[in-house]
C-alpha cells in the first residue's frame, strides 16, 4: 500500500513526512516515533518502522490533528486510548469502513424487490448533519 504524503484533516491538507530519529529529536528534544505540529499542518514520523507500526503511529498523530480543530485538549493518555481503540475498530471491521466511507452519490446496490403483498417503506431522505448538544 502506498504511504500517504498528505492527508486531509477537516478539509485542510496536512503534510506527512518521514524523518530520522535525529531530526525528530532536534525538533522536539524527545525520543519520539511521531509528532503532530498543528501550527504547520504537519505530521513527522520516524523512518525505519514496520508498515504496521508506521500506520499505528500515523493514526496516533492524526488524533491531535483533529483535536486541534475541535479544541478538546486531549491528554496524551486520551490520544493513545482513542487512537488504539479507533484503529482497532477500523482494522477489525472492513464492512463498517466501507459503509462509513461510501460516497452518497454512489449508485445504490441492487436489492431484491419486496413481495407484492408487503407494503414498501418510503425511501429515506438525506441524513441531516450531526449537531453538538451542549
Amino acid at each position: 500500500m502506498k504511504f500517504p504524503t498528505t492527508v486531509l484533516v477537516n478539509s485542510v491538507p496536512w503534510v506527512v513526512l518521514l524523518q530520522s530519529a535525529k531530526d525528530l529529536w532536534s525538533a522536539s528534544g524527545k525520543d519520539l516515533l511521531g509528532q503532530c505540529v498543528y501550527e504547520e499542518a504537519a505530521i513527522m514520523l520516524r523512518e525505519g518502522m514496520t508498515p504496521q507500526r508506521l500506520a499505528q503511529v500515523l493514526f496516533h498523530e492524526l488524533v491531535p490533528a483533529v483535536d486541534g480543530d475541535a479544541q478538546i485538549n486531549l491528554s496524551e493518555q486520551h490520544v493513545a486510548a482513542l487512537a488504539n481503540g479507533l484503529l482497532s475498530l477500523l482494522r477489525d471491521n472492513p464492512e463498517l469502513v466501507a459503509f462509513l466511507t461510501a460516497r452518497s452519490d454512489a449508485p445504490a446496490a441492487p436489492s431484491d424487490p419486496a413481495p407484492a403483498t408487503e407494503p414498501t417503506a418510503p425511501a429515506p431522505g438525506p441524513v441531516p448533519p450531526l449537531s453538538v448538544v451542549e
